[in-house]
């Protein structure tokens, strides 16, 4: 192999385009339509996961039903990036197919709103650490609690019977400073249906979401 050519070969290898951390998550919420059905574009920089008593989502799309929903969740997020783990979060639970996927009249239902979301258990039991024989960073996961009352109190998904099954994603956003409820109430409308996420984030300043996932509800 002439010289010339062994150095564009190498030089190819090194600077390939390599799968993101996060792209499993990214794919899924594009085959899903959730871009560009509640979000213009994804980026995740974590994964989130949802934790129900008899039920968790660890992987977009699972499908659960009716009474694994009716408690009120844990979230979860997992990162190799140990700023995220000192960061604090707003999340949102919305449903884009209501009434039905076929006629979302009143979507985006916001089913859940809630901000000052930091993780927990920081210590021994959650600890972030570099392998030695590769020098790889471990991931770090959580939970991650909010410290106030919710903004929007969860409502237990409740798809007609009627209906195909319904979506609800979870989307994770970092919260800035100055995310106070009496900032954002100018923007909240006090009923939960015609609710648009992007919108509201675009209005109240949170950036892209960094972390998100969905799960499916039928009747």
């Amino acid at each position: 192999m002439q010289p010339f050519t062994l150095l564009a070969t190498i030089y190819a290898a090194l600077f390939v385009t390599r799968p993101g951390p996060f792209d499993d998550v990214k794919d899924e919420f594009y085959r899903a339509k959730i871009v560009p059905d509640v979000l213009p574009s994804f980026e995740p920089l974590l994964e989130l996961y949802v934790e129900f008593p008899g039920a968790v989502v660890r992987k977009p799309g699972v499908e659960l039903g009716v009474k694994d929903t009716d408690t009120f969740p844990r979230f979860v997020i997992n990162s190799v990036r140990h700023n995220d783990m000192f960061k604090k979060y707003v999340l949102f639970v919305v449903d884009p197919d209501a009434y039905y996927p076929d006629d979302p009249s009143v979507s985006q239902v916001r089913h859940y709103l809630g901000a000052n979301y930091t993780v927990e258990g920081v210590g021994e039991d959650h600890i972030w650490s570099v392998a030695p024989q590769d020098n790889l960073r471990t991931p770090f996961t959580s939970p991650i609690t909010n410290l106030t009352e919710p903004v929007t109190e969860w409502k237990s998904p409740a798809p007609p019977e009627d209906s195909d099954a319904h979506r609800y994603i979870v989307l994770a956003y970092r919260q800035p400073p100055l995310f106070t409820y009496d900032f954002i109430a100018p923007y909240l409308k006090s009923d939960r249906q015609g609710f648009n996420v992007s919108e509201f984030a675009l209005n109240v300043g949170l950036d892209g979401p960094v972390g998100g996932t969905y799960f499916t509800v039928e009747a």
